[in-house]
């Protein structure tokens, strides 16, 4: 359990280029690690399909680990998505 907690920390739960769905419905890909490590599960995301499904030629960046007033986390992910079913090449996102 502590390796796996390390090995979780290192590169997050979800590694940079998982294609997500937010629990607002929106899709986006893991472009950065979390900002804080205690949050391993909470990474930076851009969005690219919103809830309506229009893809998003230029989304917003996201940092899952922002919490509203309250202290809740607004965001999460709800699940990972394969991006070869949605048709999303994650070499095409992330070199054009």
């Amino acid at each position: 359990e502590f390796i796996a907690k390390i090995f979780a920390n290192a590169i997050g739960l979800f590694p940079v280029g998982t294609m997500v769905e937010l629990d607002s419905g929106d899709l986006g890909m893991v472009v950065n690690l979390p900002s804080d490590p205690i949050h391993f599960n909470r990474p930076q995301v851009k969005l690219i399909v919103d809830r309506t499904g229009k893809r998003l030629a230029n989304g917003a960046m996201l940092d899952l680990s922002e919490t509203g007033r309250g202290g809740e986390f607004l965001r999460s992910v709800e699940r990972t998505l394969d991006c070869r079913e949605d048709g999303v090449s994650i070499t095409r996102f992330f070199f054009g």
